[in-house]
């Protein structure tokens, strides 16, 4: 019995770790990037951490209510409610990060299509927890094997558990190949684009892997699936901060900060060709050039224009 009751108190151990994780990754943005972001990113960001630190203030309040309040009684480990109501933070807070990368798809691409794709599984996924949580608080008050055996909650369940995977392994893809498809032409930077997609991998994977092993944990050990979604909200916040702040790694070793197109130089200009109302024209679609590219690398990290 004891080895299925330590992931209760296992989950608020691990969980409380990586909020302070959480912290050190919120006070680095807030100190780079909360002035200059889009407010709606910023938005995100401060949802997902006050999500994920909600998560922390309630699992605490559980392994309070299973160790402390209710010790030597293992009925109160079986009440569904809390584990719903944890799912439901974990699943507000995946909402919000994965609406994140629908997002950044769309920034990266420049270009609504990965919104047609990635929007309708995010939809779904937020749908089906939904439909999933009230079925299962609605029907039992305890986790017995009846919820197990009943059909229509386990489809919900990995229905919802599989859209979460779908998802992330999608977003991940998306995203993963329009850094791969952004090439500046300078050599220094294409070789730091290598290694942000590898960070990319770094902080989706793991959502993806807690994903994958609540979906395989859920019906065979219930205590295992209970880790994974207890920190579900940490993984998730932690993957979101780690791909905005890496950003200032990206032009730490440049002298001016940023590659602009200005400072590429033209056949053109190389001839020196252009006529004063030429050059005059010129400057004023550089301008245009470099307020997109600005914005472009506001949201990605990344200077140059994608080939």
């Amino acid at each position: 019995m004891g080895d299925r009751l330590i992931g209760f108190f296992a989950s608020a151990v691990i969980d409380s770790m990586l909020l302070g994780i959480v912290i050190v990754q919120i006070i680095s943005y807030c100190t780079r990037y909360a002035r200059t972001d889009k407010k709606h990113i910023v938005g995100l960001v401060l949802l997902a951490v006050a999500s994920t630190i909600i998560a922390t203030i309630f699992s605490l309040m559980w392994v309070n209510h299973l160790f402390v309040w209710n010790f030597g009684d293992y009925i109160p480990f079986t009440e569904i409610i809390w584990v719903v109501r944890d799912f439901a933070i974990g699943m507000a807070t995946i909402a919000i990060v994965q609406g994140f990368y629908v997002d950044r798809a769309c920034r990266l691409y420049r270009h609504w299509w990965p919104a047609t794709v990635l929007g309708p599984f995010a939809a779904a996924t937020l749908s089906l927890g939904i439909a999933a949580l009230w079925n299962l608080a609605d029907r039992y008050d305890r986790m017995t094997p009846d919820v197990y055996a009943d059909p229509s909650i386990a489809v919900l369940m990995y229905t919802w558990l599989g859209f979460v995977f779908s998802t992330d392994l999608l977003i991940t893809a998306i995203v993963a190949y329009g850094l791969r498809r952004v090439k500046t032409g300078w050599r220094h930077t294409d070789s730091r684009l290598h290694r942000l997609i590898i960070r990319l991998f770094e902080t989706q994977t793991p959502a993806v892997i807690s994903s994958a092993a609540t979906l395989t944990a859920w019906r065979s050990r219930y205590d295992i699936a209970l880790i994974f979604i207890s920190i579900q909200s940490k993984i998730y916040t932690i993957g979101l901060l780690t791909t905005l702040n890496f950003r200032a790694d990206i032009t730490s070793d440049t002298s001016a900060g940023t590659y602009s197109s200005r400072h590429v130089p033209t056949s053109s200009h190389a001839m020196g060709i252009l006529s004063r109302g030429q050059v005059g024209m010129e400057d004023k679609r550089q301008g245009s050039v470099d307020e997109e590219q600005s914005e472009f690398a506001s949201t990605t990290g990344l200077h140059g224009q994608g080939h």
